[in-house]
């Protein structure tokens, strides 16, 4: 069935794959990585990434109130990630403890904060290329690929990986996160 389609089509639900399956493996490493509530702030900027590559990519157009808004939602994100950036005269305010507090709890903080701003470029790039391989071809077999390509990727990864990352039933628990190594 794959063989059928024109070569475009099938390139367009391989990266729609990719694209799809990368986006979730980071956000699940942004929340492993960082607290929930950073971790998902930073997630849910994919609608700004969504516009902006929207424009870049598929050639869209953005309004100045877009623009505005962007500019805004990202200040925010950074505010939140980083408030020293913007608190500098007060060292010892709450927000900047919580920092503090938050890196020595999550050690490798920079790098959830680079998986989540990852999945916000993949998820963008997802939904672009779900768009782009247009109604022609039925909705279920998006899905199909998808499922088959991160199957596979997951496939390949479990048999080079520890065993103790894919206890699915201890996921969300204590345990689940101090087993990974």
């Amino acid at each position: 069935m794959f063989k059928q389609f024109p070569e475009n089509r099938k390139s367009r639900i391989f990266w729609r794959s990719f694209y799809g399956y990368g986006s979730y493996i980071s956000a699940m490493i942004s929340i492993h990585l960082l607290p929930v509530s950073v971790s998902i702030s930073i997630t849910m900027s994919a609608v700004f990434a969504t516009v902006l590559l929207g424009y870049l990519v598929a050639g869209e157009r953005i309004s100045a109130r877009e623009v505005i808004t962007i500019i805004g939602g990202t200040l925010g994100v950074v505010m939140l990630t980083n408030p020293l950036l913007f608190n500098k005269r007060n060292p010892n305010s709450n927000l900047v403890q919580r920092e503090h507090s938050e890196h020595k709890q999550y050690p490798h903080y920079e790098w959830g904060i680079f998986f989540g701003i990852l999945f916000a470029i993949f998820s963008a790039m997802n939904l672009i290329s779900i768009r782009s391989i247009g109604g022609n071809i039925h909705s279920s077999i998006n899905n199909y690929y998808f499922g088959l390509l991160s199957t596979i990727i997951t496939l390949m990864v479990a048999t080079y990986t520890d065993p103790l990352i894919f206890k699915l039933w201890q996921m969300g628990t204590p345990h689940y996160i101090i087993s990974i190594p």
